[in-house]
């Protein structure tokens, strides 16, 4: 991982890449796309499958922080990932030693329509 991420993570316990397998999740039986998402459900059932995670962490006391700036094809070659996998993230896990200010929320109205 980059400096800076390696930097935040060096005691986490730990870590967790998570990957997708291509061509599957919104995918038919016959390989044909069920819409014009085709991987991208994969990804965003990543994402629900992650949130999840981060959400359990929480609630268990634990910290976590999640990368995208990672080395695919080392995490690929070390953790023997197979090429119809992608490569999502890394999430650290462990007990974090900082607490940052969150920022101000946005109000509904900055972050929906309604129609």
């Amino acid at each position: 991982m980059p400096e800076f991420n390696r930097n935040n993570t060096e005691n986490a316990p730990v870590l967790i890449t998570t990957t997708i397998v291509k061509d599957r999740s919104g995918y038919n039986m016959d390989g044909s796309p069920t819409n014009e998402l085709g991987n991208g459900w994969g990804y965003y059932d990543c994402g629900l499958q992650n949130m999840n995670l981060l959400l359990k962490a929480e609630e268990l006391g634990l910290s976590t922080l999640i990368m995208g700036i990672r080395d695919a094809e080392k995490l690929r070659d070390v953790f023997h990932i197979p090429l119809e996998e992608s490569i999502v993230s890394v999430i650290s896990v462990g007990y974090g030693d900082i607490h940052p200010d969150m920022p101000k929320r946005k109000s509904v109205e900055e972050i929906a329509s309604f129609f």
